[in-house]
């Protein structure tokens, strides 16, 4: 019975415990930021208590188990712990986290004393689960040291490979299912349950247990150990530390390139880390068996670690081709939502054939270690313990080491070499004694051919960096032609693999240069300038008397800039990466080294972090610049709590300037982010800034623009300065030109969010899950995009919920601004403006391609009937334009009346 029934029960507690550590994790990570000492101090609880519980195993815990009548009794106990701690955590988390904020609000968060306050909650909170949890194993294996000693490795072995494969399938179920589903909070009161019911199970099975081995004598002090009670070696306490370190450096390493080579979504991570860990429950399987069978489990050790570095060798050299096959996958797929399933299994299959056999190898090493020291004189629950303690901290110690410090300094592909030399010295420390020829051949053949491989045809890293995911409109065959003319048209002139993103800046051959962030451009000085400027200046035009600016995001520096033009504003900046402010420089032409400005502050931190430290009711502008939802953590700065906490630090009056992207976003995401916009903020003016992005300006009072104070802001030496500086026609220098892009204001975004009850909560993370799959589609809210723009329709009633109307009745237009308008709005080039550029200026002005299709059409009133249906048609194809938005707010779509009248005529016909 038993011998089935242990197995199911670490099928199940390894099931629980990456579910635990998921949405755990994910929950630390929103009230204690995601910068780079938050993440340090999740990782240090997580598996400082797993490896902290295997040390407490081998010491006290040991010697409590074996006064034990039943030894399954102590892990009935560790299983009940945690499940208790699990329905608990979302009760003493909320506590925790009031506490934290009242004890961490006022320091630095870049400080020491901030991640010292952050290290004491995270260890209240998680430390007492990860110590439980760590040592359930070796709990176990003392209870087999007693029951079976002479089987005791192939069985703590075999609990091993269940317990990871359970821990295989909580990586899927928490990434692919329970989050999106359930939310955060509804897991942990499952995974509960099921380690409740485990504790009750072994409860009852611990009676079976107790007979099948008599109690053994516990040492006293001073007396001899006995032979079979000895700790392992000191070299295979070494090898577990390094198979450890190399293996968690090398998901580090793997998480990053599969982000840079399938974008980096919630799916993409979730995907990473269900690979890392299948690989290890693999491998230790294979391992296990082998060793089962009579191999000597040293030279399983030796020979399983040269295969990971053969393995991550071939994979280096494969780093220029991944991306390449990839893209051709992913364009010979319609883009359309139902494919989303088999693109995930196709590129995750193709990705997952390149990690596993390095995932593999390195999880062949714990059955291997644990053998090998049972075959040298080590008891099986110490072996256990000590080897599992040693492993958890070379596990740490490879993540905060990779991340902090080899990625930065060696680069992604410098790293993973450093990797196979490491994977290398352990196959040699470990090589059997006495050695025959093939041990000393393995290593020795596995290094010569990686070294010749490495030096002929190492990657040379544009590839990896240059963001063919995003790639739609091409055929499988176009992509390699498309990157060979990206390779002459783009030089990468800076790259930096911190330990949150992949920053690199691309410089162009006309000149432009762009920023992007694991391969996704986030900003540069092409189409994207009108944002970035604009980001910045709608803030001040709805609140010209603002002192106090916050800026989440440097990106370029570009609305940071156009914030400090006004010589009365200081600007506060979070930026998550230093990277990315280390490139600023490069964009000193576009941001006017702003970074030099006395009334600038740039923080490095995660903004939530710093908004924190910040006095309520401090600042007048607060503008929010993230990249597109699809990309994992973005969403969260989406949710009611997110613009909750915003509108803390606003003072009365304030308003909020958010970047949102309609492209490659469904019209379901960007309703819901507006409508959880405004339920926070009562008022939400929408403004176009480039053809694919909305700027949100959102206040608690009503948004009206002052328009002495605006002109007044507008023709400041400071901020014309930065106009003729820029020298970009498309940026709007004029109150015309500014009010232009306003789609809507409040009145019209109330409408839209009228009965709507469904805010976007930090607790159900429904966007990063929803986006990554508009991304694939390439999806576009053009539908709820011109349900908002009210500045041209098919009805007249309809339109003018802008302040350019009010702007028009005070300032009505002469031909002249007319003229200076359409010169601009063919400068910015939306193409759904042209209905507005129609209206300003005589047809013949309008680009031929606009004119051809109206040019010597008959009066409407005059066409026969059957004309009138057929020309409509063909209008409502060639002229669309018109068709579908014959009225403006500046006047009739088009001047020619003829053109008008079929426009007019065939809306009466439908």
């Amino acid at each position: 019975m038993l011998r089935y029934l242990v197995p199911l029960l670490l099928l199940l507690t390894g099931t629980t415990g990456l579910v635990y550590e998921v949405v755990m994790g994910r929950l630390l990570s929103l009230h204690l930021g995601s910068s780079g000492a938050s993440q340090a101090v999740t990782l240090a609880t997580f598996l400082g208590g797993m490896a902290l519980g295997a040390a407490l195993a081998d010491g006290p815990g040991r010697r409590l188990v074996q006064r034990l009548g039943r030894p399954l009794d102590a892990y009935a106990a560790l299983e009940g712990f945690i499940g208790l701690w699990a329905l608990a955590f979302p009760f003493v988390s909320a506590v925790g986290f009031d506490l934290f904020v009242s004890v961490a609000g006022g320091l630095d968060p870049a400080g020491a004393a901030t991640t010292v306050a952050k290290l004491v909650l995270a260890a209240a909170l998680i430390l007492p689960l990860t110590t439980a949890m760590g040592a359930t194993l070796p709990v176990l294996a003392a209870g087999v040291q007693r029951a079976d000693a002479e089987h005791g490795v192939q069985l703590v072995s075999r609990y091993y490979v269940v317990n990871a494969t359970g821990a295989t399938l909580g990586a899927a179920l928490a990434g692919f299912v329970l989050l999106e589903a359930l939310g955060l909070y509804q897991p942990l009161y499952l995974g509960g349950a099921v380690n409740l019911l485990v504790a009750a199970v072994a409860l009852v099975g611990a009676r079976r247990w107790s007979a099948t081995a008599p109690v053994p004598a516990v040492a006293t002090e001073g007396a001899e150990t006995p032979p079979s009670d000895v700790a392992p070696p000191w070299d295979l306490i070494v090898a577990a530390f390094a198979t450890g370190f190399v293996a968690l450096c090398a998901e580090v390493l793997w998480t990053r390139l599969v982000g840079l080579v399938l974008g980096s979504s919630v799916y993409a991570f979730s995907f990473m880390l269900v690979v890392s860990i299948f690989g290890i429950s693999l491998g230790s399987g294979v391992a296990a068996a082998l060793i089962g069978r009579g191999a000597n489990p040293s030279r399983v050790l030796s020979f399983s670690q040269a295969g990971a570095a053969a393995a991550a060798t071939l994979l280096l050299v494969r780093l220029d081709a991944l991306p390449v096959e990839l893209a051709e996958l992913r364009v010979a797929l319609p883009a359309q939502i139902d494919m989303y399933p088999t693109w995930l299994l196709q590129s995750f299959g193709w990705v997952a054939l390149h990690l596993l056999p390095a995932a593999a190898c390195l999880g062949a090493s714990f059955p291997a270690l644990l053998a090998a020291a049972r075959a040298r004189g080590a008891s099986t629950d110490r072996a256990t313990a000590r080897i599992l303690s040693a492993n958890t901290i070379g596990n740490l110690l490879g993540s905060l080491g990779c991340g902090f410090v080899l990625m930065p300094a060696l680069g992604i592909e410098g790293a993973m070499m450093l990797g196979v030399v490491l994977s290398l010295a352990v196959a040699v420390l470990t090589m059997p004694r006495p050695r025959l020829m093939l041990d000393v051949a393995v290593p020795g053949v596995t290094a010569l051919t990686a070294g010749l491989l490495l030096v002929v045809a190492a990657p040379d890293g544009f590839t990896l960096t240059a963001g063919l995911f995003r790639l739609r409109d091409k055929q499988p065959e176009q992509i390699r032609p498309h990157l060979a003319a990206l390779r002459k048209h783009l030089r990468v002139v800076f790259r930096h693999d911190g330990k949150d993103a992949t920053i690199t800046v691309n410089s162009t051959a006309d000149g432009y240069m762009s920023l992007r962030t694991n391969g996704k451009s986030d900003g540069g000085t092409s189409a994207d300038m009108l944002t970035q400027i604009y980001s910045g200046f709608l803030g001040l035009l709805h609140r010209p008397q603002a002192t106090k600016a916050f800026v989440v995001g440097f990106g370029t520096g570009q609305t940071v800039t156009a914030l400090a033009a006004h010589p009365q504003v200081e600007v506060l900046c979070a930026e998550l990466s230093p990277a990315v402010v280390d490139a600023a420089v490069l964009f000193a032409d576009a941001n006017l080294r702003v970074y030099e400005n006395p009334r600038v502050r740039i923080q490095v931190a995660d903004a939530r972090e710093v908004l924190r430290t910040l006095p309520d009711h401090s600042l007048d502008i607060i503008a929010s610049e993230p990249s597109n939802p699809w990309l994992a953590g973005v969403a969260d700065l989406f949710t009611q709590e997110a613009f909750a906490r915003i509108h803390q630090k606003l003072r009365p009056g304030g308003v909020l300037v958010q970047w949102l992207q309609s492209y490659e976003t469904s019209d379901d995401v960007v309703k819901r982010i507006v409508c959880t916009l405004q339920s926070v903020f009562p008022h939400v003016a929408i403004y176009r800034l480039t053809s694919g992005d909305l700027g949100l300006v959102a206040s608690d009072q009503p948004l009206t623009i002052d328009f002495d104070k605006a002109q007044a802001l507008l023709a400041h030496p400071e901020v014309q300065k930065l106009f003729d500086t820029l020298k970009r026609p498309d940026l709007p220098r004029t109150m015309d030109e500014v009010l232009f892009g306003q789609l809507c204001g409040a009145r019209t975004v109330q409408a839209l969010c009228q009965g709507f009850a469904d805010p976007l909560r930090e607790e159900r993370p429904q966007i990063e899950y929803r986006a990554p799959r508009d991304f694939f589609a390439a999806a576009s809210a053009k539908r709820i995009v011109r349900r908002l723009d009210t500045r041209c329709g098919p009805d007249p009633a309809a339109l003018g919920d802008t302040d350019l109307v009010r702007w028009l009745a005070l300032h009505p237009m002469d031909e002249e601004r007319k003229a200076a308008l359409f010169k601009h709005i063919k400068a910015v080039n939306h193409p759904s403006d042209t209905s507005l550029g129609g209206s300003l200026v005589e047809p013949a002005k309008l680009p031929k391609a606009l004119r051809k299709d109206l040019e010597g059409l008959q009066p409407f009133a005059d066409a026969p009937a059957e004309k009138r249906q057929a020309t409509c048609a063909q209008l409502k194809k060639t002229a669309e334009w018109l068709m579908n938005q014959p009225y403006t707010i500046l006047g009739p779509a088009s001047r020619d009346p003829v053109a008008q009248g079929w426009a007019e005529g065939c809306k009466k016909l439908q």
